[in-house]
């Protein structure tokens, strides 16, 4: 019995097959998600995080952020470089100190999104969030609803960041008074709106734990305060959108 011969292949099918293009693309997807896996180890370091937070307030240098983040130096050193190398933070020179900032607001709006995106899919990143501090603290009002309330002097917005990181990232009708003078400088909060008003204090998210201490000394002092888990980014974002 004569065997079949197997049906030939049609030309456009073999061409599709031996396409040198199609093999491009595969190469090329392939350099795609190698580099976006690249990035995304990168993030996969909670120190790098941790500076991503801090660039986030204002540029620093890596003394300053070895202190704020609590690392070393050296590891500090290490962090930045791997960094550096997938563009997410960039450094100029002033004199003989090397400052370290940001590459782009892109880079933000992953850190919050990846902050979200955690609360969304982890019941333990939800339960950590709220050991940081008291349920009773957190603002019961939107973001939106305090930036009305302080336009028409019912509030008062407190950021009680560093001078340095207030400069560099203010937020529009905030008043900038620093934790460690915030005992000396009650006086200002109460020019600020009407008496009596709520008081929504501002740090550098809803991770940061000066915010909790600065509502403790409000409340202490006879203040209704609370915090406001937005960051300064989010803040900023929001008033540039209205």
């Amino acid at each position: 019995m004569a065997k079949k011969s197997s049906a030939p292949v049609s030309g456009k099918k073999a061409e599709r097959q031996a396409s040198p293009l199609s093999a491009n693309c595969e190469g090329l997807k392939l350099r795609i998600f190698t580099k976006l896996a690249h990035i995304a180890h990168v993030l996969g370091s909670p120190a790098r995080l941790r500076i991503i937070q801090l660039l986030a307030q204002a540029p620093r240098n890596v003394e300053e952020l070895a202190r704020l983040g609590g690392e070393s130096v050296a590891n500090t050193s290490q962090h930045l470089q791997k960094m550096s190398q997938e563009r997410l933070v960039y450094s100029t020179r002033h004199g003989l100190t090397r400052v370290y900032q940001l590459s782009s607001p892109a880079v933000l709006a992953i850190w919050e999104s990846l902050q979200e995106f955690g609360h969304t899919l982890s019941p333990e990143l939800v339960d950590c969030e709220q050991r940081l501090y008291d349920p009773s603290y957190r603002s019961p009002l939107s973001a939106e609803q305090i930036f009305a309330a302080v336009q028409a002097k019912k509030a008062v917005l407190l950021d009680i960041r560093d001078s340095k990181e207030t400069s560099a990232t203010p937020i529009s009708g905030a008043l900038s008074i620093p934790l460690d003078n915030l005992k000396d400088s009650l006086d200002k909060i109460k020019q600020q709106a009407a008496k009596n008003s709520p008081v929504y204090v501002v740090c550098r998210g809803r991770y940061c734990e000066l915010a909790t201490e600065a509502v403790e000394e409000l409340r202490a002092a006879g203040y209704e305060a609370f915090r406001v888990l937005e960051s300064p980014y989010k803040l900023r974002t929001l008033l540039i959108k209205k």
